[in-house]
């Protein structure tokens, strides 16, 4: 792989919100686009516990973020993925042990006396996650990107884990092109294959296998004109009531049938 394209991945990490705004999912002022103002909490010079590459520097205040830290927390990126502000001044220590931070635990200190003791300093956190979710960890130097779980274990057999000692280590899941990745994100959303929903419900981002996905995914289509013609407003007015229509035309939903296996 090859260092970062800062620019490019700016690009990609922008479009990845302006598509959840597209179809009317981000409630209002719950993101901060670039320029910063007042500027990001970053150290300059990074001290000596928390080593930082220059170019992690670089790219931090090129992304938007949402604007505090009970707003991060309040809707889903990605599915079962929550963004991370590093508008917060708590954040960029905290998000140094990403596990930690998936807990709600301070971070750890490594035997050399970093924090965290995990990532490398070419390496960042943009996203923390609920349970079968995906912690993203950036590399600014080799232009990566893991879907990191802080909650499941890597996949592959144990024989050909990076660290074998620390089966838990990020570098166990695979490294994957960082700007191509994040563009896939974005290409899920505007498909439809993920459908942002509502930020503050159950159903934050539906995906190809709920059931009301098939029927939502045409309604929106044929129905509301997305994508070139979207009606957005209308959307947002009335897409509550539309999935609650839906579900009363589901028994499992309405209690008349036993949930299905794979929803539990």
């Amino acid at each position: 792989m090859a260092r970062l394209d800062i620019e490019a991945f700016a690009a990609a990490w922008t479009a990845l919100y302006k598509q959840l705004d597209a179809i009317g999912y981000l409630l209002p002022d719950s993101v901060v686009y670039p320029p910063h103002n007042p500027a990001l909490p970053l150290p300059r010079p990074p001290p000596p516990d928390m080593p930082l590459h220059p170019w992690v520097l670089d790219l931090l205040p090129r992304l938007p973020y949402p604007p505090d830290w009970d707003c991060a927390g309040a809707f889903e990126l990605l599915p079962r993925t929550q963004a991370i502000s590093y508008i917060d001044d708590r954040t960029l220590h905290r998000a140094r042990d990403p596990e930690h931070f998936y807990l709600s635990e301070p971070p750890r200190v490594g035997a050399n006396g970093v924090v965290g003791g995990i990532l490398d300093e070419a390496e960042i956190v943009l996203t923390t996650q609920s349970p079968d979710g995906m912690t993203l960890i950036l590399d600014v130097v080799n232009g990566t990107i893991r879907e990191y779980s802080a909650s499941d274990g890597p996949p592959g057999p144990a024989s050909e884990l990076a660290v074998p000692d620390d089966p838990c280590h990020p570098h166990n899941w695979p490294a994957l092109p960082a700007v191509e990745t994040v563009w896939s994100y974005v290409d899920k959303f505007a498909s439809l294959e993920w459908i942002a929903f509502r930020p503050d419900s159950e159903l934050g981002i539906i995906e190809s296998y709920y059931d009301e996905h098939a029927e939502l995914r045409r309604i929106l289509i044929e129905t509301y004109g997305w994508p070139n013609a979207f009606r957005k407003e209308d959307w947002i007015n009335e897409k509550d009531d539309l999935v609650a229509g839906l579900r009363d035309q589901i028994p499992w939903l309405k209690g008349d049938a036993p949930i299905p296996l794979e929803y539990l």
